[in-house]
């Protein structure tokens, strides 16, 4: 496989795209009935080029070169309790995107999170950094500013500080999806597959319309759980939601309905 699934379309950061993106951040899920409110597809617009895409860029050298029968192993480190926080915490209601407190905070934050967006479309990665920490110490009721912690943590190889980071932030934003999805993400890249899938499956149940969490879910289930099943349901799902099918994803469709129905007795 080859992906397309963090495509960068850099747009016009317009004060609503930005309000909207600094709303991601609150500890809630985003309002569907609202074009206000209509989120991107994550906060990792700037720094496109990590988490699943990864894994879809590897897959055509794993798929080839790991003999049948011979897959890799599941090395999972994750404990039942985590696992279970992660469920119950994303089942819990949702806190509307219109919270006043959410919304104070995020406006108030805007002029900040702006400068800090374009120090990480630079590449100035450090700086970005620092700023988005600024940003959470300021305003704690934010997620974006602790994904992109996160995102750049992960950019920059530390993966077990931007787990952690994630981690840590799960008690007072763990119902917020794009959180989840990077945890997600980064859990993959540890080795911590059935997290990974725990992380995924949270982030689709509190926005059942979240894209790339689909996406990202039919990866890991691929490659790495290799659950045809389960893959073949999320590419669906995922194709459903985009505004036109992604040609990569219908081959991997395909590929997939012939493994299964092999598969079937």
């Amino acid at each position: 496989m080859s992906s397309t699934n963090l495509h960068v379309n850099v747009r016009p950061l317009t004060l609503l795209v930005l309000l909207a993106t600094l709303l991601a951040g609150c500890s809630s899920a985003p309002k569907k009935d609202s074009a206000e409110f209509d989120l991107p597809d994550s906060v990792t617009v700037e720094l496109g080029e990590e988490g699943d895409v990864e894994a879809a860029k590897t897959a055509e050298a794993e798929t080839t070169a790991t003999p049948a029968g011979d897959k890799p192993t599941v090395s999972d480190a994750d404990s039942a309790a985590v696992l279970q926080r992660l469920k119950a915490q994303s089942a819990a209601p949702a806190i509307t995107a219109r919270d006043p407190d959410h919304e104070k905070q995020a406006q108030k934050a805007k002029p900040d999170y702006d400068r800090a967006l374009m120090e990480m479309k630079k590449g100035n990665l450090d700086a970005a950094l620092s700023q988005f920490r600024q940003i959470s110490a300021q305003y704690p009721a934010l997620a974006g500013p602790i994904v992109n912690q996160a995102i750049i943590l992960r950019k920059k190889g530390q993966l077990d500080a931007a787990h952690k980071l994630l981690q840590d932030s799960l008690l007072t934003h763990g119902r917020n999806p794009y959180l989840l999805n990077e945890l997600g993400a980064i859990s993959r890249q540890l080795g911590q597959f059935r997290k990974a899938q725990a992380s995924y499956e949270s982030a689709i149940r509190i926005d059942p319309q979240y894209a790339k969490a689909h996406y990202n879910l039919g990866v890991l289930a691929d490659l790495y759980l290799h659950d045809a099943p389960l893959a073949l349901q999320e590419f669906k799902q995922y194709q459903s939601l985009i505004p036109e099918p992604d040609k990569k994803v219908e081959g991997w469709i395909k590929d997939l309905e012939r493994r299964t129905a092999k598969s079937t007795p």
